[in-house]
């Protein structure tokens, strides 16, 4: 099976960020094997950053230091606009063939040419069954929030559902998000598959707390044509809360017409 050569987070660790295991999931659906920069790099490929929030300028930066070139499908900016790179300063070395939303293909100077779509959204073209819609309501915080996150499951009514585990554990989690009646989370990715399988979910920070960079989510629905959801902070506005879902999802065949797979060797 051919591979790509990818950049994320925890990439090749044993356990990883559920979004992180996105890209196995994906990318083997589409017949390709996944090697992690930069531990399994081969020269100086290209290298791809699919899923995420580093479409930042000192990040890729730092690829390029041992890559020819950066290949961005999907990915987008989290941070301030000011962080993001000018795509125009690197002429053949920042290959953009598809973005997470309007804010980044901004930042980046990029308009709306491309594709605007995270790759999450193509996860139930490739994995349409995970069985029946189920009872079960799961806490998902984001990763900056797991603690004490259990004791605040108990007091959502919830099961805590860890964000990191390893590829076994993030496709069970998958298919329990994609089934859920309800999901409460704080990540952004867990979000987007709620979107993505039509599971209603409400964003949630407990008080005292803050929601980690709101200006991804907000790139996020801006794709859609909607607002970014304000969290609730209490037990009591998650009960009350209305369950957030996709209405109209997005037209993914644009993305997947720009996927790189000439990058596969």
């Amino acid at each position: 099976m051919k591979s790509i050569l990818v950049r994320c987070w925890h990439g090749g660790e044993g356990e990883m960020n559920l979004g992180e295991w996105y890209i196995e999931i994906l990318l083997e659906a589409l017949g390709y094997g996944v090697r992690y920069w930069p531990g399994q790099a081969r020269g100086d490929e290209p290298c791809a950053h699919m899923i995420g929030s580093g479409v930042m300028e000192g990040y890729l930066r730092h690829i390029l230091r041992r890559s020819s070139r950066v290949v961005l499908w999907g990915a987008g900016n989290g941070y301030s606009a000011e962080e993001a790179p000018r795509v125009a300063e690197y002429p053949g070395r920042v290959d953009v063939r598809a973005l997470r939303g309007p804010l980044t293909a901004g930042d980046c100077g990029v308009g709306e040419a491309v594709p605007l779509c995270d790759p999450t959204f193509l996860l139930p073209y490739l994995y349409p069954s995970w069985g029946p819609r189920g009872l079960e309501v799961l806490y998902i915080p984001h990763a900056s929030l797991r603690s004490g996150a259990a004791e605040e499951a108990r007091g959502l009514g919830a099961e805590y559902v860890d964000i990191f585990s390893d590829r076994e554990g993030a496709v069970r989690t998958l298919g329990r998000i994609a089934r859920a009646r309800f999901v409460l989370t704080s990540a952004l990715h867990v979000a987007i598959a709620c979107l993505a399988y039509g599971t209603g979910f409400c964003v949630y920070v407990p008080r005292g707390r803050e929601l980690g960079m709101p200006r991804k989510w907000r790139d996020v629905f801006y794709s859609l044509g909607r607002v970014a959801p304000v969290p609730v902070d209490s037990p009591a506005a998650a009960a009350g809360a209305a369950p957030i879902r996709a209405g109209s999802p997005p037209d993914v065949s644009r993305l997947l017409k720009a996927f790189p797979r000439e990058m596969a060797s």
